[in-house]
């Protein structure tokens, strides 16, 4: 029985390994692509450099292209990708961006499979939220077995959202979201720090410290922020006259043809004044279980 389940995890990680590289290889191709067509398609990235004219230079376009093809986290001496912006591409660039959306599904397929495989009282709250970002144990030692742990899922799952023909004008908004709080047991927390990278052991070790000091029935509170969602207000001329569309925005749009629409820019309001709101009076002011974003009951019993 052992030897079988040692036979499927190597599958699952044979699998997830095949998508990732397909994935990583679409990346690469829409990436030469988009700056092959530097000399002839408009670019802006509304919040690049310190002129209108870095909103639209060629280190722009790069940035534009980091932002889509990015599929790790950060490294410390680099910046975290631009929040949006537009890049106006051919239709041979537009099939390879296809490609690379049908790759990052099959991706988040194979990773999807792995969460199912884990199914269970303890590590519900993961497999509830992996399609988020978040990492269950066996994904965590397929994707060490796989070196590629400091993979990001949540730009690996983002699709790049490509604009239909013919739009007139674009103007950025943002929708305000706000928090929620969870509900988290001591067994749901120790199976959160299962699911956390190996580099942060001593932060997990801590962790581990101050929940054996809690009963094994006392419920923490998990505080999950929500950040403000980028949303594109959009015109079409049709026959018909212009309409008027709404989605929401992830990253860079991809808008067909050479030249750009008429667009406006509008800083996220929450980087301007903006205040951690306050907890109910029955949750402790500072998190118990930093690492995982924990809070104790002030009043339990």
């Amino acid at each position: 029985m052992l030897a079988d389940t040692d036979t499927m995890h190597s599958d699952f990680g044979a699998d997830l390994l095949q998508r990732y590289e397909l994935m990583s290889r679409c990346a690469v191709a829409v990436a030469k692509a988009i700056e092959d067509e530097a000399g002839d398609y408009q670019v802006v990235v509304p919040t690049f450099g310190e002129s209108v004219e870095d909103t639209h230079s060629m280190d722009a376009r790069r940035e534009a292209i980091r932002a889509i093809t990015l599929l790790h986290f950060p490294q410390e001496s680099e910046s975290a990708p631009v929040p949006s912006g537009i890049l106006c591409a051919s239709e041979p660039s537009i099939d390879l961006i296809r490609e690379y959306n049908a790759a990052k599904i099959a991706f988040k397929e194979a990773v999807l499979a792995i969460r199912n495989e884990e199914s269970g009282d303890t590590t519900s709250i993961i497999t509830r939220e992996v399609g988020k970002g978040r990492r269950t144990p066996l994904l965590n030692q397929l994707l060490r077995n796989a070196k590629i742990t400091s993979l990001d899922l949540k730009r690996c799952y983002t699709q790049i959202r490509i604009l239909p023909s013919g739009v007139e004008s674009l103007r950025w908004t943002w929708a305000t979201r706000h928090a929620r709080i969870k509900k988290v047991s001591v067994a749901e927390a120790e199976a959160l720090l299962d699911a956390l990278p190996a580099d942060r052991q001593q932060a997990i070790e801590t962790a581990r410290d101050l929940l054996a000091r809690c009963e094994p029935r006392e419920i923490l509170v998990r505080k999950t922020s929500h950040r403000n969602q980028l949303r594109a207000n959009y015109t079409i001329r049709g026959e018909d006259g212009r309409q008027n569309y709404s989605c929401p925005i992830s990253g860079i749009v991809i808008q067909p043809g050479t030249e750009l629409p008429k667009f406006k820019w509008r800083d996220d309001p929450a980087e301007s004044g903006n205040s951690r709101p306050k907890r109910g009076a029955s949750v402790e002011e500072k998190p118990y279980i930093q690492i995982l974003d924990l809070f104790r009951y002030a009043n339990r019993k």
